[in-house]
C-alpha cells in the first residue's frame, strides 16, 4: 500500500498542516505572553537545581553528620579522663583524612577546652556558650566561611562533655553559587550569609521567605532545606537573565513574517524532499535492528543472521551481567547505560585479540552475544577465560569517586554441531539457565546430557583437578605483603592454581566452586597445606593459607593441620586467613579451632573484612586471638578518591588498634593508593603495585 503513495503531495501536505499548527501555536502564546513569567517558564530547571542543591547538602555533611555519632558513641571518647593521648590521636587520624575538616574541639561539662585540633588555630571560646543547650542531638554554629556541629556527650543521661567538629566550607559554598542559571543564595535566620550582593529583597520578600517551605513570585524562588541542624536556613535562586515582556511583544510581528516566509518556502522545499520516506523507512529498518543504547546489531538481526549459511562453522557464546539489576537500582538508567556502552565497547575489544571473534550482539540490556568461529576446543577455553578474567577485573569509573565491576557469566552453545545453526541460541540460552541457577562461571552446551549436566568444560575441570590432586601437581603462586613502616616485604601470601590438559594455568574463580560441589574442594586444600608447608620450612618469611568455613568444620581437618604445623616446623612462620563472611554463622566452632591453632603459636588473620555481614561483636570478642585484619579490595580501591571509604576504613582501623590487631590492605594497585593507605597507618600492603603472585620467591 505504502508504494501507492505520492510522497511528494503527501510531504506538501504535510507541510502544509504543520506550519499552519505552528502559526496558531505562535499566535496563542504571544497573544498571551502577559501570562507568562519567568517562574512558570523555569520551574521544571528550579526543581531540578532544587534536587541536586538537597542531594549535594545532605551528602555534603552526611560524612561529618556520621563521624559524630562514631566519636560520641565511642568508648575512650565517653571516658576521656584516662584517655587523652589516645583521643588525640583518633581526632589527628579524622582530620588528615577528611580534607575539609579543619578542626575538632573537645569540651568538659564546664566548657572548658580539653583537646584541641587545629590546621589553623583560630579560637570559638565566646561561642561555646552557644552549644550549653544541646540534648541528644546535634546543633550547628554557621559563619561566612565555617561551620561547627556540635554533639553533647552523656554518661548515664548525664552530659559530661562537647564534641564540636570545625568544617571549612569554602568548596560547600562555591559549589554552591557556581549554577549558570541562577544567583544562588544561603539565607540564615532572615540574613544572606553568602553572595549578597546579587540578592535585593523587601522585608515582605524576606518574612515569606522565611516563614514558607517553598515560596515562588515572578522571579524568585526559594526553599528550605529540611532539619538542617536546627537551623532556619534557605536557599533563594533568584534567574540571572529575565524575559522582557515589551520586547517579546515587539518582536512577535516580525516572527508572524518570517513564519509566513518560511511558509512560502517551504512547500517548493518539500518538492526536492520526495526520497525522505525512503530514508525514514530505511532507518526504522535500521532501528528495528539496533539496540537502542549500545548501538550494536539486535536479537532480531541475529535471528536473521541464524538462517543464513554465513554462520556455518560459528558458535554463539552469551555474556550476561549478573550484576545488572542491582548497578541499575544503585544508579538509576542515566548510569547504567554509560556502564552498558562501556561494557559493549569492552567485549567489543577482543576482536583485536583473537581473530575467532567475528560479531557481537546486544540481546537484552545485561545480555550479550558473541559470534565467535570454532576452530578447536583450546582456543575456545584459552579466549572465554581470557574474557572471563579480564572484564572482571577491569574498573569502570561511574564519576570521579565511584567505579564499579562486571560480575560475568558465559553460556556457549555446542561446539561439535557447528552446522545446526537454528538452534545455536536456545543451545547457549539453556546453558545460561544452568549456569545462572548452580552459580557456574562458565558452561558450555552438552547435547547427550540436556539440562541435567550441559557442562563439558566444567567436565575438563574437574579431570584437571583430581590430577593435581593425584599427581601431587597443585601449582602454588606467592604474592608479596609489604610493611609500609619498614618499606619492605615480610610476607607471602599463598595461592593456589591448576593447570588443564595443554599446561594453561587455571585460576580459582574457574574451578573452586567445582571443587566444592565434586567434594574435591577439601582434598586441594590438604595438597596445599602439604606443599606450602614444606616449601617455606626452611625460610625466613611470614607466609599464610586461605581457609573456608568447609575446610575447618570437616572432621579430621584439624588433626591434619596441626600434625603438618609440627611435622614442618612452621608454627611461629604461619598466618591463618579465615574469611569474615562465612565464619559468622559458625562462630562457635571457628572460636574452637582458632583457640586450638592459637596455642601453637600460629597467627590468625580475618580475611576479605567489610565484604559480608561484619559482625563488630564476633571480632571484639575473638580479639585476643586475631593478629590481623584484611581489609576488603571494594574498601581499597580508589580509597583516595572515596570519602565515604576513607571514613569507614578510619572507623575499623581506630577499632583495630584499640584491639591491638594489625591491619593490611589488600588490592594495592598503584601508588597513589599506597600512599593513602599508608598515611591512614595501615600496617600492611598487598597488591599488584606490590607486585604479583609468582611461582617462586
Amino acid at each position: 500500500m505504502l508504494k501507492n503513495i505520492s510522497y511528494k503531495n503527501l510531504f506538501v501536505s504535510l507541510i502544509i498542516i504543520f506550519s499552519l499548527i505552528i502559526t496558531f501555536i505562535v499566535y496563542l502564546v504571544f497573544s498571551n505572553i502577559e501570562k507568562f513569567h519567568i517562574d512558570k517558564l523555569s520551574k521544571d530547571t528550579y526543581n531540578s537545581e532544587k534536587i541536586h542543591i538537597k542531594s549535594f547538602v545532605k551528602e555534603y555533611f552526611d560524612v561529618y553528620n556520621n563521624l559524630l555519632i562514631t566519636l560520641s558513641n565511642t568508648k575512650e571518647i565517653i571516658e576521656y579522663e584516662n584517655n587523652i593521648e589516645i583521643i588525640e590521636k583518633i581526632f589527628n587520624s579524622y582530620e588528615k583524612t577528611l580534607p575539609n575538616l579543619i578542626g575538632i574541639i573537645y569540651l568538659d561539662k564546664n566548657q572548658n577546652e580539653i583537646i584541641k585540633v587545629n590546621k589553623v588555630y583560630e579560637s570559638i571560646k565566646e561561642d561555646y556558650t552557644f552549644f550549653n543547650s544541646l540534648d541528644k542531638t546535634f546543633k550547628a554554629y554557621l559563619t561566612n566561611q565555617k561551620i561547627y556541629l556540635g554533639q553533647n556527650i552523656f554518661k548515664e543521661n548525664k552530659k559530661i562533655s562537647t564534641l564540636i567538629l570545625k568544617i571549612d566550607i569554602k568548596e560547600f559554598i562555591s559549589k554552591l553559587v557556581s549554577s549558570n542559571l541562577y544567583n544562588l543564595t544561603l539565607v540564615n535566620k532572615g540574613k544572606p550569609i553568602l553572595n549578597k550582593e546579587n540578592l535585593t529583597l523587601s522585608k515582605e520578600e524576606f518574612s515569606l521567605i522565611l516563614n514558607n517551605e517553598e515560596y515562588l513570585s515572578n522571579n524568585l524562588y526559594s526553599f528550605s532545606i529540611n532539619d538542617f541542624y536546627n537551623q532556619n536556613i534557605k536557599i533563594v535562586l533568584k534567574p540571572k537573565h529575565t524575559l522582557d515582556d515589551e520586547k517579546l511583544k515587539k518582536s512577535q510581528a516580525i516572527i508572524f513574517l518570517i513564519l509566513f516566509f518560511s511558509f512560502l518556502i517551504l512547500i517548493p522545499l518539500a518538492m526536492y524532499f520526495s526520497n525522505i520516506p525512503n530514508k525514514i523507512l530505511k532507518e526504522y529498518e535500521d532501528k528495528l535492528i539496533t539496540h537502542n543504547i549500545t548501538g550494536l546489531k539486535n536479537s532480531i538481526y541475529l535471528d536473521k543472521e541464524l538462517n543464513n549459511k554465513t554462520f556455518n562453522n560459528s558458535i554463539i557464546i552469551l555474556v550476561y551481567l549478573n550484576n545488572f539489576k542491582k548497578l541499575q537500582s544503585v544508579y538509576g538508567y542515566k548510569i547504567i547505560n554509560t556502564i552498558l556502552k562501556e561494557s559493549s565497547r569492552l567485549i567489543e575489544s577482543y576482536k583485536h585479540k583473537d581473530e575467532n571473534f567475528e560479531e557481537l550482539y546486544s540481546i537484552e540490556n545485561n545480555l550479550f552475544a558473541i559470534k565467535y568461529n570454532f576452530t578447536n576446543e583450546a582456543n575456545l577455553i584459552k579466549f572465554t577465560q581470557l574474557l572471563f578474567t579480564d572484564l572482571e577485573r577491569v574498573e569502570i569509573l561511574i564519576d570521579k569517586n565511584s567505579s564499579i565491576y562486571l560480575d560475568l557469566t558465559l553460556a556457549i552453545s555446542n561446539p561439535l554441531d557447528v552446522k545446526n545453526n537454528a538452534q545455536k541460541l536456545h543451545e547457549a540460552q539453556m546453558a545460561l539457565e544452568y549456569a545462572l541457577e548452580n552459580k557456574i562461571d562458565i558452561l558450555v552446551y552438552d547435547p547427550e546430557v540436556k539440562t541435567k549436566d550441559i557442562n563439558s568444560l566444567n567436565l575438563k575441570i574437574l579431570k584437571s583437578i583430581k590430577n593435581a590432586i593425584d599427581k601431587n601437581d597443585l601449582v602454588l603462586h606467592y604474592q608479596p605483603i609489604y610493611n609500609n613502616r619498614t618499606q619492605k616485604i615480610e610476607k607471602y601470601e599463598t595461592l593456589m592454581r591448576i593447570r588443564n590438559s595443554n599446561n594453561e594455568i587455571i585460576y580459582p574463580n574457574s574451578f573452586l566452586d567445582i571443587a566444592k560441589n565434586s567434594r574435591k574442594y577439601n582434598k586441594l586444600t590438604y595438597a596445599m597445606i602439604e606443599k606450602s608447608f614444606k616449601y617455606f620450612q626452611n625460610k625466613e618469611y611470614e607466609f599464610s593459607i586461605n581457609l573456608s568455613v568447609l575446610d575447618i568444620v570437616e572432621k579430621g581437618f584439624t588433626a591434619f593441620l596441626v600434625q603438618k604445623i609440627k611435622e614442618y616446623n612452621v608454627e611461629k612462620k604461619l598466618v591463618l586467613e579465615i574469611v569474615e563472611s562465612e565464619s559468622v554463622t559458625n562462630y562457635k566452632e571457628i572460636k574452637k579451632f582458632i583457640v586450638a591453632i592459637k596455642e601453637l603459636g600460629c597467627k590468625i588473620a580475618i580475611d576479605d573484612f567489610g565484604s559480608g555481614y561484619a559482625n563488630f561483636q564476633h571480632i571484639i570478642s575473638l580479639s585476643q586471638y586475631i593478629d590481623y585484619i584484611k581489609f576488603d579490595g571494594s574498601l581499597i580501591k580508589n580509597i583516595h578518591k572515596n570519602r565515604k571509604s576513607q571514613l569507614l576504613v578510619g572507623v575499623i582501623k581506630f577499632l583495630c588498634d584499640s584491639l591491638n590487631i594489625q591491619t593490611i590492605a589488600e588490592f594495592v594497585e598503584d601508588e597513589d593508593t599506597l600512599n593513602f593507605v599508608d598515611s591512614m597507618g595501615i600496617n600492611f600492603s598487598q597488591g599488584y603495585f606490590i607486585g604479583k603472585p609468582i611461582e617462586n620467591i
